[in-house]
């Protein structure tokens, strides 16, 4: 990771759930808190698992939005773990 530079200029203090999502690289994409996580389909909904997966193994959760205190993520967690464990976690 580099502050300003490649994903660390797009993401970098940002919220990227709906980028995660959808797998997106646009910047505009970054801190979007309007949409329901209903609104993904099957396999936004299996990619925002896998981040999650992903980035809950590897770092331990430090605080939580307050864009997104109150929203349930449990369906995105259930998810989560029924997925096998990521190659990205290695090394």
């Amino acid at each position: 990771f580099t502050p300003n530079f490649g994903y660390g200029k797009l993401w970098a203090g940002k919220d990227t759930t709906w980028a995660m999502a959808t797998v997106s690289l646009k910047a505009h994409d970054a801190n979007k808190f309007d949409f329901n996580l209903e609104e993904l389909s099957g396999d936004q909904a299996k990619a925002l698992a896998g981040w999650y997966k992903h980035f809950t193994t590897k770092y331990r959760t430090v605080g939580t939005l307050k864009e997104l205190r109150g929203r349930d993520f449990g369906s995105v967690e259930r998810l989560a773990a029924e997925l096998p464990a990521s190659s990205m976690t290695t090394g």
